[in-house]
């Protein structure tokens, strides 16, 4: 195999690997977000669905990214690869949405 043929077939892992994540990841986490809100009548605090929505997409992307084969030569000796360090903050962040969101109180008492 030469190094085009190399280049060609990685670059073809790459894109079905993005397109699985969108497909699989992003409707599902509509779907949730989705009927959390029919199940309280979209009565919720700032802050609480997109706290959801960064811990579904984010923490589903670490979970797919272990699978996954990975990008670059530098990320074979890494114990997370760059797609899971990068998803890390975001999974904070949306904890600490949800978190914010609660200590804030609840709108159903407003």
């Amino acid at each position: 195999m030469n190094q085009e043929e190399e280049e060609e077939k990685t670059n073809d892992n790459n894109n079905s690997n993005i397109l699985n994540y969108i497909i699989i990841s992003i409707p599902h986490s509509f779907v949730i977000i989705y009927f959390q809100y029919k199940k309280y009548d979209g009565k919720f605090n700032d802050g609480y669905l997109f706290g959801i929505f960064l811990i579904l997409i984010f923490g589903f992307r670490i979970f797919v990214e272990y699978f996954k084969e990975n990008q670059t030569y530098f990320e074979e000796g890494m114990l997370l690869n760059m797609g899971q360090l990068l998803s890390i903050p975001l999974v904070i962040a949306g904890i600490y949405f949800l978190y914010y969101s609660k200590k804030k109180g609840s709108k159903i008492d407003n």
